[in-house]
């Protein structure tokens, strides 16, 4: 009796499965449009603000609906795929993501992109555990590290194409364009998964840690809502205060749990070994910062500078190109350097470029934009890599998973931290700078002036006062510069960490 190569179950060790490389073809591209979706929605940041009138708090829970949904969920998604089905659990959140990506291109006010863009990270964290899983299980071990090599240029590529694709998509079409060109991938992904990948769970695995999934979720979005609301609502509001406590709570509550339960998300025994604790670090900082400047480099360059989105696109991809470089380079540095000189010297160069971006405004701007990004993308190409490698190789092979767990959680916590860090410095910044100029100006006029930049755009236009525009943009200028040069500060401090838990060789515990 006939029956589908693509409905046979296939578990990790058994026969080559035949369709392997086609099959691959469907994981990749879910890949490229999980990471194309974040720098085209950068771009894309100016523009939202003005159609939907958004404030720069309203910025940032764009980007960090989508980074705290995603990091609070991603290993219960790798949970629910192991039970469940490794091929239904991509399909499932393949189709969350892109009905979600939909709704976003069309939404009308702020929190209705703002939701959108959770449930996109919703999505998100259904369909990338399972991916690496299935890889793994489709291909034998001696083709594995090629496949695995050819699904991370996916990310590399979309990296490249994602600034070029927003800036054009921008310069035609509305902003709301940048999320629907996420659903034509997501169909082309979903019918190639179910046509070209097996089943597969698997055998024995743990219960669900839902308490843990529960705990990070509510300390995570406690303290990245204070951090970003604080600003607006005043660092003494008891809304501020009680958000932070409850996320201060929340980690410390999960942290607890995770210690008690007997399966948990993470096993944070780990982190005492200096492999762990120095790359994960490595991890958190490299997209923190990474997530910082893609935040506040795209409105400076559209807000101050006034270029086009394509120019903004373009200006990023000496970024892209430098990371897919160095970080196929990276690996053979490392062994031969060693993961922890590498690693440091990567913190150090990625330091330096985002000083170079801090500092455009006051260098021939687009010259700079260049010159930093492609040494920021250069560093953060000689992390990435070599800081998995220090969390993988400080644990024995039965440990592995917890390798696994360290490294999707550092990154989505860096990504969210990054933008509610960034954000919230430019936020004060601005509001203390532009301050004096808000004088004479009625209280609705104010209030909208001193919530974003575009915001003082409208009001300048509406009162003919470039004066107003000028001082809105010099205290623009100043919050981006102070919201770089402080994650540059952080990374110098994690190089020196590093530098202090990392042993110099990739073979040892850490």
């Amino acid at each position: 009796m006939f029956h589908p190569v693509w409905l046979t179950t296939f578990e990790s060790g058994e026969e080559e499965y035949p369709l392997r490389w086609y099959g691959l073809a469907a994981i990749c591209l879910a890949l490229f449009v999980g990471q194309i979706d974040v720098t085209i929605a950068n771009v894309a940041l100016p523009s939202i603000s003005r159609a939907l009138h958004a404030t720069t708090a309203d910025l940032q829970w764009v980007m960090d609906a989508y980074s705290v949904v995603l990091a609070g969920f991603v290993l219960l998604g790798g949970g629910l795929a192991d039970r469940y089905g490794r091929k239904g659990t991509f399909i499932a959140g393949m189709a969350l993501f892109g009905a979600a990506s939909f709704g976003a291109a069309f939404a009308t006010e702020p929190w209705h992109l703002i939701a959108a863009r959770g449930i996109m990270g919703f999505g998100s964290a259904l369909f990338f555990p399972p991916a690496l899983s299935i890889l793994a299980v489709i291909f034998v071990e001696a083709e594995r590290g090629r496949a695995v090599s050819i699904w991370a240029s996916a990310g590399g590529i979309a990296t490249v194409l994602g600034p070029v694709v927003g800036g054009l998509l921008l310069g035609s079409l509305w902003w709301g364009s940048v999320f629907l060109v996420n659903v034509p991938f997501t169909i082309i992904a979903i019918v190639g998964a179910a046509l070209l990948l097996p089943t597969s769970t698997r055998p024995g695995a743990p219960p669900l840690d839902l308490g843990g999934a529960f705990f990070s979720v509510v300390g995570l979005t406690g303290l990245v809502y204070g951090l970003i609301e604080g600003p607006n609502r005043g660092w003494s509001s008891p809304l501020i205060l009680g958000s932070l406590a409850l996320g201060l709570v929340g980690v410390a509550v999960f942290v607890l749990w995770e210690t008690k339960v007997e399966d948990p998300m993470v096993d944070l025994s780990v982190f005492r070994l200096g492999g762990v604790s120095g790359g994960g670090l490595a991890i958190t900082m490299n997209l923190l910062a990474m997530a910082a400047l893609l935040f506040l480099l795209p409105q400076y360059l559209q807000y101050v500078a006034g270029e086009s989105t394509v120019t903004v696109g373009l200006s990023l991809v000496p970024f892209g190109l430098t990371f897919m470089v160095l970080a196929f380079a990276s690996g053979r540095l490392a062994r031969g350097l060693g993961v922890r000189l590498v690693l440091v010297g990567g913190l150090v160069v990625m330091a330096a470029g985002t000083v170079v971006l801090a500092f455009a405004p006051d260098l021939d701007t687009i010259v700079a934009v260049l010159i930093g990004t492609m040494i920021f993308g250069a560093g953060a190409g000689l992390v990435a890599p070599p800081a998995t490698t220090a969390v993988m190789n400080a644990l024995p092979t039965a440990k592995a998973g917890d390798g696994s767990a360290v490294n999707q959680v550092t990154r989505q916590i860096g990504a969210a931290f990054g933008v509610a860090l960034a954000g919230s410095i430019l936020a004060v910044t601005y509001t203390n700078e532009l301050s004096s100029s808000l004088a004479g100006l009625s209280s609705g006029h104010a209030a909208v002036a001193d919530a974003s930049l575009a915001g003082a755009e409208q009001v300048a236009a509406a009162t003919s006062s470039s004066t107003l525009l000028d001082a809105a943009r010099d205290a623009f200028s100043s919050g981006y510069t102070r919201g770089l040069l402080v994650p540059a500060a952080l990374t110098l401090l994690t190089a020196v960490f590093v530098a202090v838990v990392v042993r110099p060789t990739t073979d040892t515990d850490g």
